[in-house]
């Protein structure tokens, strides 16, 4: 039995006006409350939910700031050397014409590191944007899911309340045949009972219905509630591995390591250093010192340390490359595999299950009308139908769900 598509406005509100006051107390809305939020809920699209959510999620947004904040640290590559001043004095006692060194200046001159340690910083800034992307991926897989979660809780909704119009005609039908002597009291008592259950799965569909939406609107801000309006997925292209911004982060910090070794090494090359200073001997002034020197560490053990370290370090991070490749390979196998499962159900149920669920409703409410099947038959035959359209939407959220898995694996 086919039956029109609401929006969410209409349903909430349909399902108010089926319901009553009770119903409105067991949801916890106010009249005033559901007429605010009637305006105040907006409908939005799969790719404006995940545009919103990458531009606005705190996680995002510090993401951005720490790709920022390595990218300000660049310039301290060019840090030339710290600059020294000092006084002092030799030959000082027993009537010696003392020297005294008024001032001096002394700049050091660390110029040989300066490349290994611009290639280490912006390597660092490679690294944070991979990381960046890595975590875009990720959030714009987290909103695909909520919004497909929050499309189909709203259908179930609808489901249970397309079974409520069939409910209350049923209990209406029974009930007049009950005072008309057309029936027993048993027929009325099974359809009232149907009615009340059904009402409470559907205040329970709707509760599920509030919480996907509330999981959904996480990303998007506090300002406004959206709900889903239509499921248009993106290109599978997302779907490469050699791509995979996972990939590209491992392999950005197999690069960070290698250039964290050629860094630590640059710290031992040799640093120079050049200094002057005005000078007095005795009651003499106007001398002048100068020096120009070079500073190598030739007795340290620490230089064969870092550099047994960095390479193991390296070769960790390449052992972790090679197991993010695999673990990303593995998982777009199981989830290609998963695809054509829920594929096959989803086609299954389009095909067949649906159109028989609709005709075995729709039969089944006419025969009970014409009095050729009794009202035990018409329950069973109207559940049968309902729980192949629930069946259904929970296959609809399987199938879409690893879909939107296998673009953001």
């Amino acid at each position: 039995m086919k039956y029109s598509v609401l929006t969410y406005h209409e349903i909430i509100l349909k399902a108010i006006v089926f319901l009553g006051g009770f119903f409105v107390a067991g949801l916890g809305l106010s009249a005033q409350t559901l007429d605010k939020n009637r305006f105040s809920i907006q409908s939005i699209g799969l790719k404006e939910a995940q545009d919103i959510a990458l531009k606005n999620y705190p996680s995002m947004r510090a993401a951005r700031l720490h790709t920022q904040s390595q990218q300000a640290l660049t310039p301290s590559a060019f840090d030339l050397g710290e600059t020294e001043l000092s006084t002092g004095g030799e030959e000082i006692g027993k009537g010696n014409e003392a020297t005294y060194t008024l001032i001096a200046l002394r700049q050091n001159f660390d110029i040989f590191s300066i490349g290994a340690k611009k290639s280490f910083l912006q390597q660092q800034v490679k690294v944070a944007e991979a990381e960046e992307q890595v975590l875009e991926r990720e959030i714009m897989r987290q909103v695909g899911i909520d919004y497909i979660h929050a499309l189909v809780a709203h259908h179930r909704t609808q489901v249970y309340m397309h079974l409520d119009s069939i409910y209350s005609d049923f209990e209406k039908a029974a009930k007049w045949r009950y005072e008309t002597g057309a029936t027993s009291q048993l027929e009325y008592i099974s359809a009232h009972q149907q009615t009340s259950q059904n009402r409470l799965a559907m205040r329970q569909a709707l509760m599920n219905e509030k919480i996907a939406l509330q999981n959904l609107n996480r990303w998007l801000g506090e300002k406004i509630s959206y709900c889903p309006k239509e499921l248009i997925l993106p290109d599978e292209s997302n779907a490469r591995l050699a791509e995979h911004p996972s990939v590209s982060l491992a392999r950005e910090k197999v690069r960070l390591a290698e250039q964290q070794m050629k860094a630590e090494r640059a710290e031992f090359l040799p640093k120079l250093y050049v200094q002057g200073g005005a000078q007095k001997i005795g009651d003499k002034s106007g001398y002048w010192q100068y020096e120009v020197g070079v500073s190598l560490p030739l007795f340290s053990k620490t230089r064969g340390a870092k550099a047994k370290s960095g390479q193991l370090q390296r070769e960790a991070e390449q052992a972790r490359l090679e197991q993010t490749q695999l673990q990303l390979q593995s998982e777009l196998q199981t989830l290609k595999a998963s695809d054509e499962k829920w594929s096959e159900q989803l086609n299954y149920y389009r095909e067949v299950e649906l159109p028989l669920a609709n005709e075995l409703q729709r039969v089944a409410i006419r025969s009970y009308q014409q009095g050729a099947i009794s009202y035990m038959d018409f329950i069973q035959n109207i559940k049968e139908g309902i729980k192949v359209q629930l069946d259904y939407w929970d296959t609809y959220r399987e199938y879409f769900s690893n879909r939107m898995n296998m673009l953001y694996y």
